[in-house]
């Protein structure tokens, strides 16, 4: 209607540490997850914001590599690279670790979170 506000329901929960998390929509996994991680801890940062910190943007043309016939274009950083600059150059600490059984990986997620009550990352 004309004039009038219109209210979105957003997603909202509870965290580890027991604040309410508020779920904002991102383009894309790293970026988005990076900038929701800083907003737990108090660092509002958006997900543009994450791909300045973090030199997340930068363009490469590949002709000699084809996809359906067509070469490569990108425009962005290789997964895995933003999160860590991001982190570093805003003063964070985190360490990650990889696990080849999935078992033993939720396990030691579940001890981490509910023992050291600061999931992933400390400001």
């Amino acid at each position: 209607m004309r004039g009038k506000a219109t209210i979105h329901k957003m997603n909202a929960e509870i965290t580890v540490s027991g604040r309410l998390f508020i779920h904002q929509h991102a383009a894309h996994c790293e970026s988005g997850v990076t900038s929701a991680l800083f907003r737990d801890q108090g660092v509002e940062v958006s997900e543009a914001m994450v791909f300045g910190i973090g030199s997340g943007m930068f363009f490469g043309h590949f002709p000699f590599i084809k996809w359906v016939g067509m070469p490569i274009t990108t425009f962005r950083s290789r997964p895995r690279t933003l999160f860590p600059k991001v982190a570093k150059r805003l003063g964070g600490k985190f360490f990650t670790k990889e696990y080849r059984n999935t078992q033993k990986g939720m396990a030691a997620l579940i001890f981490f979170c509910r023992w050291r009550q600061e999931a992933f990352i400390a400001m």
